[in-house]
């Protein structure tokens, strides 16, 4: 995975330290780039949500994940179908929590994986939430078909004793 964040980071870090040479003196550039070396990746991220659903329903999740130095955060979620593949959500103030809505569109035990990134690209340890979409079960269908049937053959197919 390319770390966007890090070369948006770095760009806006030469920036700073060239218009500092420029317009400010030499201590605050050291000051910014000491900040950015101390720069502390977010806690893992909490999710809260279904662990189970159906077929073509649309469920919400909740994110939350807190950066120690008080950075926005986006997330990094990957839904686990392979449907439109993982994608970033963001940013977003640390500690807020985030609603994300997904639909499965089959049948499968997933697992959501989600990682919080900063501002300045430090990334958190991933999160692991399993949602289980089963498949539809016949059991009420199935002793009416056989009820059906048996007229047809003029027997008893289905015994309901």
């Amino acid at each position: 995975m390319k770390n966007i964040y890090n070369e948006k980071a770095l760009i806006f870090l030469i920036t700073i330290i060239i218009s500092s040479f420029v317009f400010f003196p030499v201590t605050s550039s050291i000051e910014l780039i000491s900040a950015g070396l101390n720069n502390t990746r977010p806690d893992a991220p909490e999710i809260s949500g279904p662990h189970s659903g159906k077929v073509g329903v649309q469920y919400t999740w909740v994110f939350m994940s807190i950066d120690p130095d008080e950075d926005n955060i986006t997330y990094y979620v990957d839904w686990g179908d392979q449907c439109g593949g993982a994608k970033y959500y963001g940013p977003y103030p640390s500690g807020q929590e985030v609603e994300l809505s997904h639909t499965y569109t089959f049948q499968n035990t997933f697992t959501i994986n989600c990682m919080a990134i900063d501002e300045f690209g430090a990334e958190s340890n991933t999160t692991y939430f399993d949602v289980t979409v089963p498949r539809v079960r016949l059991n009420f269908f199935m002793p009416k078909i056989l009820e059906f049937f048996s007229k047809f053959y003029g027997g008893t197919v289905f015994n309901r004793s």
